[in-house]
């Protein structure tokens, strides 16, 4: 992957009281080893991100750390996938009986038997 100055790149950002939010950045500066992004806060604005997996790390304050995506359509599917999962962990974790039919229960063990 090939990082360039000026390049738009996507940040999902969570906060306690709102669903995730995904926001846009530029790259303002481009190293052998990392590079550099602008952002709208000053909080993290220009922080070296690691080039080899776009993802930054505070080694002082964990809570910083966040990770970096080509594409906002990355994270859409990464929301997604949390969505069902969670969705399905809601049915199989329910108590007594789980309110499928026979049918419902072969298909999802075949789905799983096919890993």
């Amino acid at each position: 992957m090939k990082i360039e100055v000026g390049q738009k790149l996507y940040r999902e950002v969570f906060s306690r009281n709102e669903p995730p939010q995904i926001k846009e950045v530029t790259v303002i500066k481009v190293g052998r080893k990392y590079f550099e992004v602008e952002g709208e806060s000053v909080s993290w604005r220009q922080n070296k991100i690691t080039l080899e997996n776009l993802r930054y790390e505070n080694k002082e304050y964990s809570q910083w750390n966040y990770q970096l995506y080509l594409t906002k359509q990355h994270i859409l599917d990464m929301q997604e996938k949390r969505t069902l999962e969670k969705e399905i962990k809601d049915v199989l974790t329910s108590y007594g009986s789980l309110g499928i039919t026979l049918q419902q229960a072969r298909a999802i063990k075949a789905i799983l038997d096919n890993k």
